[in-house]
């Protein structure tokens, strides 16, 4: 599959979608990996979503799947937390924001099912099973977007730990260098100074040795006299 045409099938999913519960600006840049390699960016604005083929440099976050996983969440097959927990998406930057995508509500094709003649009027046992129904139905999206906001956050966060471990490693080794820096030209000084010392030692017996000569010369001479 071409690079144009998953663009345009994620399109067509997402921006039919339903963000109506999102009132932030989100801006992430999506990276397709594999056959279709290429990059492009969803943003939510005005509890709106937008796709386009560009590159998003001032971006809320990245995502990293292929193009499979990606037309499967925009079709409604997968959630986002879902593709996480699979390893089949990867996901960076900020784990508040990104948490928001799933409060995006795809909407999924809809299937034909037959069915039998129903009769015109609702008893009230039905409808009361049918409020039942809608309230558990309800009670299930619930967790299932606590779980997917969970699943989100912790992949994040676990982004943002390899990000700092992967820091803190570098300077680690910067401030070793610079201390194995420092002991070398410590020594270097330590050297010159033993050097200096020893030269001095040798002026200071030579000049020992010059007035300890002239002392015996002016001996000699008040001897003859």
């Amino acid at each position: 599959m071409k690079y144009e045409e998953i663009v345009l099938k994620v399109r067509e999913g997402v921006e039919e979608a339903d963000a109506r519960d999102i009132f932030e600006h989100i801006a992430v840049q999506v990276d397709i990996e594999g056959e279709g390699s290429g990059a492009f960016y969803i943003e939510v604005a005005d509890r709106k979503v937008v796709v386009e083929p560009y590159d998003y440099y001032d971006r809320d976050g990245r995502v990293f799947a292929n193009a499979e996983t990606l037309i499967a969440i925009a079709e409604g097959k997968m959630t986002i937390a879902e593709a996480i927990r699979n390893g089949v998406l990867r996901a960076e930057g900020n784990h508040d924001k990104l948490t928001l995508l799933n409060k995006i509500k795809i909407k999924k094709a809809k299937k034909a099912v037959k069915t039998a003649d129903k009769p015109k009027t609702k008893t009230a046992k039905t409808t009361k099973a049918a409020a039942a129904t809608k309230t558990a139905a309800t009670k299930e999206d619930v967790k299932k977007d606590a779980k997917e906001g969970k699943a989100l956050t912790e992949a994040a966060g676990k982004a943002v730990k390899e990000t700092v471990a992967k820091a803190e490693a570098k300077v680690a080794k910067e401030v070793k260098a610079v201390e194995n820096e420092i002991k070398k030209e410590s020594k270097v000084v330590k050297e010159e100074v033993k050097a200096v010392k020893e030269e001095v030692k040798k002026e200071v017996k030579a000049a020992g040795e010059k007035v300890k000569a002239a002392s015996g010369k002016a001996e000699k001479k008040t001897t003859k006299k």
